[in-house]
């Protein structure tokens, strides 16, 4: 893990990937409309969990996720899923009153309702399949993702081509995401995420001045940005907060106006990071950022870049998806195999961000290892050379009927 800088509003920024919109660059497939708001409320509750939850592993360093990487990424597996493995894995997710189909259509509709992320705004979320040649996955699992999720499919080989498709999705941020591909592995799960946003007003450069800041560590000096004018912001005995949005069509006025924005909160008074963050709720979220309100004002907010990995298997396993990291997990619906067959071996998530005068510039990505059990065999690729007599025939694929039918014996 590099630990770059520990500024204390730092966690706000997960909430940022939790607000802006997407767009799912790798398909065109139309979506029918539904209801989203079931798999946001999830989505959001799933996000909140998991950074809390790394936050008390990384207390006093750095922690920033993006839980909609995390989240897409496990939507693809969980369509692989069935029984009690994909039970607690909807639960987790927040898909627990959701048919597979619903959340499905859900996502895709959220996909294609956020695809504009609006002037001075550019967000790009990648899936992608890697997948074993000749192992008998189930035409339904990719072609569920492919249209929902609009994941590439690839053949699976070497880390050289997973990681050069991150990186590329990720303009460069994360140039890696997993170290190996082992035998084992049957299938490789990635989600890529790229946002990049200016500042609906931006901080004037001049006005930048090196200041202290107290980290866990002690006492250093961080170049400090400055704004002052209208902001949507409020203080409290807990905490202080502002909004600040991105885009050309963000207003500062209406936090629900389009773009995107950074909610930044800063401990008031004795109170600490530790202690706000124990009073983070996915109810007391809703309630803080409802209370912000236009005002004048100042704010001096540090220039920073930090970065994060993490493998998120005991995170996820606490909870409640314990059964899909265990040899007996059931993902029968990902190929044709028997209970017990492939379970997920791996989470890594990489996130990286900098923010300065012009705006912030933050990547993420999401790797899925799934390996096969000793239980079950991996026949060898395919391979024909039709160089002998052979048969040929030619069917009506509607109905099955044989059209032609004969025996080569001489190609000529």
């Amino acid at each position: 893990m590099k630990r770059l800088f520990r500024p204390a509003f730092l966690f706000i920024l997960l909430m940022t990937g939790l607000t802006i919109s997407f767009a799912c660059a790798e398909t065109g497939t139309e979506i029918e409309p539904v209801s989203t708001d079931a798999l946001v409320s999830g989505y959001n509750r799933f996000g909140i969990d998991l950074f809390l939850r790394e936050s008390v592993s990384g207390e006093g360093d750095n922690i920033f996720v993006s839980p909609v990487s995390v989240a897409l990424c496990l939507g693809m597996a969980y369509n692989g899923a069935d029984g009690s493995t994909a039970s607690e894995m909807a639960g987790m997710l927040g898909a627990a009153s959701m048919d597979l189909g619903g959340y499905n259509s859900a996502n895709g509709t959220l996909v294609a309702r956020l695809s504009d992320a609006g002037a001075g705004i550019t967000l790009s979320i990648a899936n992608s399949l890697w997948l074993k040649e000749g192992f008998p996955f189930r035409k339904e699992f990719v072609k569920r993702n492919e249209k929902y999720f609009g994941a590439g499919v690839f053949k699976l080989e070497t880390e050289k081509e997973i990681n050069g498709w991150v990186k590329e999705r990720t303009e460069g941020m994360i140039p890696s995401i997993i170290d190996s591909v082992d035998p084992a592995d049957i299938a490789i799960l990635v989600n890529a995420i790229y946002f990049k946003g200016e500042w609906t007003i931006e901080f004037d450069e001049d006005n930048t001045r090196d200041k202290p800041f107290y980290s866990p560590d002690g006492e250093k000096t961080v170049p400090m940005m400055k704004r002052t004018g209208e902001l949507v912001c409020q203080g409290n005995e807990l905490f202080q907060a502002v909004r600040l949005p991105y885009g050309n069509a963000a207003a500062e006025e209406d936090p629900a106006g389009g773009g995107s924005s950074m909610y930044v909160f800063l401990p008031t008074g004795e109170n600490t990071l530790a202690g706000l963050m124990e009073k983070l709720t996915p109810d007391s979220w809703v309630t803080w950022i409802s209370s912000l309100a236009g005002r004048d004002g100042t704010i001096e907010l540090p220039r920073f870049r930090a970065e994060y990995f993490s493998r998120l298997n005991g995170t996820l396993s606490g909870m409640g998806m314990k059964e899909a990291f265990d040899r007996s997990a059931d993902f029968t619906k990902l190929c044709e195999c028997s209970p017990g067959d492939v379970y997920i071996s791996d989470v890594f998530h990489k996130a990286v961000v900098e923010v300065n005068e012009k705006g912030t510039e933050a990547a993420a990505a999401t790797a899925i290892k799934m390996k096969l059990t000793s239980a079950m065999p991996v026949g060898d690729p395919f391979h024909m050379v039709v160089d002998r007599p052979f048969l040929i025939a030619i069917v009506d694929d509607d109905t099955g009927l044989i059209l032609f039918m004969g025996a080569i014996s001489d190609p000529e």
